[in-house]
């Protein structure tokens, strides 16, 4: 299971993808709150008024948010080589984009969503990708446990297969 998150190599199915990502996000906001109550709980918060420290909770996300950040590469790299894309051209191209698009929302404001952080342009390319990676279908030419098994041959394929179409079939009723 952890070879999943560790490693960029192998591939894995668009119901995969979608549920390790669920589950990876509810277990990061497990991790975090339980970072936030303990490391809260131990500096002694309830004597200072009851608000968490800022530094605090940098120091919870600059430990977090490596960790969260490659095993979302990872779940990517792999779901982009199921659909037959090249893994590192991809995240690298649209990265570049998305720095390129900050850019652009900071220094020329009025291309900025309301959010101030990207563009429309922005913001579409990112719809996009999601939706290339929750529903682009798998290439066909690996058959993995999560898609269906290669179709049986026809009646043409099997004759060829035993000796040519034009070949007889030899078939006993009975004993002899």
């Amino acid at each position: 299971m952890l070879s999943t998150f560790l490693g960029f190599g192998g591939r894995i199915g668009r119901l995969s993808y979608f549920l390790l990502t669920l589950a990876l996000a509810a277990l990061l906001t497990f991790v975090i709150f339980a970072m936030i109550i303990g490391l809260a709980l131990s500096f002694g918060v309830r004597h200072s008024g009851g608000e968490i420290p800022p530094r605090l909770l940098a120091t919870i996300l600059v430990v977090t948010m490596p960790i969260y950040g490659w095993f979302t590469l990872t779940l990517m790299a792999k779901r982009f080589r199921d659909i037959g894309w090249d893994p590192f051209v991809v995240i690298v191209g649209w990265g570049s984009i998305a720095v390129l698009d900050i850019c652009v929302a900071v220094y020329v404001p009025r291309f900025a969503t309301a959010h101030d952080s990207q563009t429309a342009f922005g913001l579409m390319l990112n719809l996009v990708m999601l939706a290339c990676l929750l529903f682009w279908p798998s290439t066909e030419d690996d058959v993995t446990p999560m898609t269906t098994a290669p179709p049986r041959p026809t009646r043409v394929e099997a004759l060829s297969m035993q000796g040519g179409a034009g070949a007889p079939i030899r078939a006993s009723f009975g004993r002899r």
